[in-house]
């Protein structure tokens, strides 16, 4: 993943990697729950919702027997 610094040229991406690290804070502190992302806004306005969900990680399921 590209560094906020390197995302100079764009800064809805910048913001979406800030939102995703803190949502992975907040789901970590809740103990892991499924979490929906509901909406995402940076300066009150500018909605980034689609880019946070594009950088969050699809949990992988676990098909073992046992």
């Amino acid at each position: 993943m590209r560094s906020i610094k390197e995302n100079k040229d764009n800064p809805e991406l910048a913001m979406a990697i800030v939102a995703y690290q803190y949502i992975q804070e907040i789901i970590k502190k809740t103990g892991y729950r499924e979490t929906i992302i509901k909406n995402v806004l940076y300066e009150r306005n500018k909605d980034i919702t689609e880019l946070t969900r594009q950088i969050m990680r699809i949990p992988q399921k676990d098909d073992l027997p046992f």
